[in-house]
């Protein structure tokens, strides 16, 4: 079981891997991220990390199974010192967890 869940993650990769290497993302970083605990793998994931002047974003591919994958965008952005901001998204857009890097 484990072996069939190992290679389904690494087909993945390698789908989402081809996507990264066309021209169209050619400016951006390519990373890899492996969540799990010790030596328990639940998923490989691969992402692209871009910036356009002092703004971070992230791209991902998902559904690349189906016949159109979807390409995520997701901005980076940094909480630091905007308590206020993040109240806001907290009570008005129902945002429940925010992750930060200290």
């Amino acid at each position: 079981m484990v072996i069939v869940a190992v290679i389904h993650n690494y087909n993945g990769l390698v789908d989402r891997k081809r996507y990264f290497d066309k021209p169209a993302f050619k400016e951006l970083e390519f990373y890899g991220r492996i969540d799990g605990t010790g030596s328990v793998v639940h998923e490989f994931e691969t992402f692209l990390l871009g910036k356009i002047d002092n703004f971070f974003f992230r791209l991902n591919v998902t559904d690349i199974d189906k016949r159109k994958p979807i390409l995520e965008i997701v901005p980076l952005i940094d909480i630091t010192d905007k308590e206020n901001e993040v109240e806001e998204l907290k009570s008005v857009y129902h945002l429940k967890q925010f992750f930060s890097l200290e």
